[in-house]
């Protein structure tokens, strides 16, 4: 069973739960207020069949007020069903999307901030990016497949370096030249003093979790740090107040 069909039987599901009660719910509401004021009482029974026929009055009167709100209530529901429906069909092509561009890098690792050759000759950058992945880097030859720089150039940032990818031959590759996904420190610097890192060239809907969760973990650190100070904080001072009663 595909994501797609899934998602089309939850879609199918939602109308079926959603509309079919609507409709029943509002009719049963409206005649129950029509019939039951009506319901004859000990005290009327001779004029059961007036009250019967009153009941059956008000319940036909009523009958256009309840299809209209009837009729409502379906567009409502079916307009929630639509968007429901298109949100299905974004979130599948979203889906998809993202399966193909992960499996399209599957293989491949990024570097960031490595300088880039300053020659004119497609093929000679080329060179020199895997002369740099190499000797640099220090990558088993066996490993690259290729290497190519992520985007175009922009002349408006001549000194922006784009990411470097580079293609391994092996899945067993990627894990070891990025210690599992956790990010591999060759021990190399960049131009800013910054330790160059060998990572997973994820598809955007994984930088995105990834830089969630990384976020989500910095906070956690800030607020447990700052737990521990206001902790330590209340030590010295419960200690203070004890040095100050043996005064």
């Amino acid at each position: 069973c595909t994501p797609i069909s899934r998602l089309k039987q939850w879609y199918q599901r939602r109308v079926r739960d959603v509309i079919a009660p609507a409709i029943r719910a509002t009719v049963e509401d409206a005649l129950r207020g029509a019939l039951i004021p009506c319901a004859p009482s000990s005290e009327s029974i001779s004029n059961f069949d007036d009250k019967v026929d009153k009941a059956v009055n008000k319940a036909v009167r009523l009958y256009s007020e309840i299809t209209a709100t009837s009729q409502k209530k379906v567009i409502d529901e079916a307009s929630l069903a639509q968007s429901s429906k298109t949100v299905v069909q974004q979130v599948a092509r979203h889906i998809d999307e993202d399966r193909v561009e992960r499996d399209r890098k599957r293989l491949n690792v990024c570097v960031m901030k490595v300088p880039e050759s300053s020659k004119r000759v497609a093929k000679d950058r080329e060179d020199a990016d895997y002369a740099y992945c190499v000797e640099t880097l220090e990558i088993d030859p066996e490993c690259i497949v290729s290497c190519h720089r992520a985007g175009a150039k922009d002349p408006k940032q001549p000194e922006f370096c784009r990411p470097l990818i580079i293609k391994m031959a092996r899945e067993k590759d990627v894990e070891y030249w990025t210690f599992s996904g956790r990010g591999y420190n060759t021990g190399c610097k960049n131009k800013d003093g910054s330790d160059v890192y060998i990572n997973k060239d994820l598809c955007k809907a994984d930088r995105e979790a990834n830089f969630r969760v990384r976020k989500a973990n910095v906070e956690r650190k800030k607020k447990k740090a700052a737990e521990i100070a206001v902790e330590e904080e209340k030590k010295k001072k419960e200690e203070k107040k004890k040095e100050e009663k043996k005064q």
